[in-house]
C-alpha cells in the first residue's frame, strides 16, 4: 500500500477514534482539518515527497502591545526543540496571529500514534494559547512551556 493511501486511511480513522466535533478533508492539497472542539482546530498536511505530516494548531493573535514579551516567549520555546519533540511557535502571516507547528514522519505511523501526538500537540496548542492570554494580561507566566520533555512524542 502507497503511503499516501496509508496516511488517507488513518485519516478517516481519527475523528472515530479522537471523539472529533468535525473531520474535513481536502484531497487536492492531501490536507485534513480536525476541529477538536469550538476553540480548538488543527491542521494536517501530507508531504507526499517527504513522507511527513505537518501539524498546524492556531493559537491566536497577539495584541501588539504584549508582541515583544509574547514572541520573546515563543523563541526560548523554538529554542528548546529537542525537549519537546520540535513543535516550534511560528507567525502565520496574519498580523501577530501565533500557531504551533510539528513535522512528523509518515513511515510505519499507526493509529495509537498518530492520535497520541494529535492529543499531545492539542495541549501544546490550548498551553500556548493560556500562556499568551496571560502574556496579555501582564500575568506572571510560569516556566512550565519551557520545560515540558517529551511533550510531543507519541
Amino acid at each position: 500500500m502507497s503511503s499516501q493511501r496509508a496516511i488517507h486511511e488513518l485519516m478517516a480513522q481519527v475523528g472515530p477514534v479522537l471523539d472529533l466535533d468535525r473531520v474535513t478533508e481536502f484531497a487536492e492539497d492531501q490536507t485534513w482539518h480536525l476541529v477538536f472542539d469550538e476553540s480548538t482546530s488543527v491542521d494536517v498536511e501530507y508531504d507526499d515527497d517527504g513522507n511527513r505530516l505537518m501539524l498546524t494548531g492556531d493559537v491566536g493573535a497577539v495584541p501588539s502591545q504584549s508582541r515583544e514579551k509574547a514572541f520573546e516567549a515563543l523563541l526560548r520555546y523554538n529554542y528548546l526543540w529537542t525537549e519537546h519533540g520540535g513543535v516550534r511557535g511560528a507567525l502565520d502571516g496574519s498580523a501577530g496571529n501565533v500557531v504551533m507547528m510539528v513535522e512528523m514522519t509518515a513511515s510505519g505511523l499507526d493509529i495509537t500514534r498518530l492520535c497520541s501526538v494529535l492529543q499531545n500537540f492539542r495541549a501544546v496548542v490550548e498551553g500556548w494559547r493560556d500562556v499568551l492570554t496571560s502574556i496579555a494580561d501582564g500575568s506572571n507566566v510560569s516556566e512550565a512551556p519551557f520545560n515540558s520533555p517529551g511533550m510531543i512524542r507519541g
